[in-house]
């Protein structure tokens, strides 16, 4: 996964955000509401920086639409799984 600065960022287009925004961000383990509940719905990284002002009850339901249009371009939407055995 990128990482970025401070000095890579400053002069940068603002379609470049959401750029940085799907390459710089992953989602765990979610899809059920005591999963996304236990977690308080930081499991869905990806379309919490893309939609900052999106209610966490609505990312289960942007969660397909983005990975599908991720699909469409060729970018990875990137799910990683937690299990206890991680911590």
């Amino acid at each position: 996964m990128p990482t970025y600065t401070i000095s890579k960022t400053t002069n940068e287009l603002y379609n470049y955000f959401y750029l940085r925004q799907i390459t710089g961000s992953v989602n765990y383990t979610n899809g059920t509401e005591i999963i996304d509940y236990l977690h308080g719905y930081l499991n869905y990284q990806i379309e919490h920086h893309l939609f900052p002002d999106m209610t966490v009850k609505s990312y289960r339901t942007m969660a397909p639409i983005v990975k599908e249009i991720y699909a469409k371009y060729g970018v990875i939407y990137t799910l990683e799984d937690l299990k206890w055995d991680d911590f």
